[in-house]
Formats: C-alpha cells, structure tokens, sequence
C-alpha cells in the first residue's frame, strides 16, 4: 500500500470525523489504517461511543477498520465478504454504497461510470 498517508494524527483524527458522521445517522463508516495505530484508533472509536469491527488485510501491516452505532449496522458489516463473494458487482458495489449513506442516484452513477 505503497503512498498511503502514515501519520498516526491523520488516522485518529479521521475516525473521530467519521464517529461524528456514525453518531449523527450514517450508517457504517470504513478506514484502512496501519496496523501499529490499531489499539489507539479502537480506543479513540470507544471513546466517541461508536463500536468498530477490525478485519485483516492481506498484507498484514494493514487492518480494515469499520466503524458502527447500531445492531442493524454490525450484521450489514458481518454479511459484507459474503455480499463481496458471492453477488455481482454491481450488486455488491449497491450494497456498499448503500452501507456508507450514498443516495441511489449517486451509487447509480458511480456503478454506471466505465472510467472507475
């Protein structure tokens, strides 16, 4: 992950930005972050009374960090590398897009742009 954005202060301020947007309805948010700001991106994400879910990466200096409120929002985000797996893209990408709070319209567009 080669020209990633490292500095532990661009993490941690980035999720209690996206705590704010979990806390204030938004669904689900997602941040990739380093392995070695792990314990303290889950403790800012405790501290902003969100929960989180952490899954590992392939490369294993890199976890995916997701960031939730609700029940609802934890099964969403257990389901998703099934969704990713097993549905078409399009459909997979829906999914997603509906998850982070993306209208119809948009994740239409996105879907229907051949440039991504």
């Amino acid at each position: 992950m080669t020209g990633m954005i490292e500095g532990r202060s661009w993490y941690l301020g980035n999720v209690c930005a996206l705590c704010y947007l979990v806390e204030r309805g938004k669904l689900a948010a997602w941040l990739l972050v380093p392995t070695r700001y792990l314990a303290e991106v889950q403790k800012t994400i405790s501290q902003d009374g969100c929960s989180c879910k952490v899954t590992e990466t392939e490369q294993s200096e890199w976890s995916e960090v997701w960031i939730y409120s609700t029940p609802l929002a934890a099964e969403l985000i257990e389901a998703v590398p099934h969704v990713r797996a097993s549905l078409p893209k399009a459909v997979a990408e829906w999914y997603l897009g509906q998850l982070f709070g993306y209208s119809d319209a948009a994740i239409e567009a996105y879907i229907a742009d051949p440039a991504r």
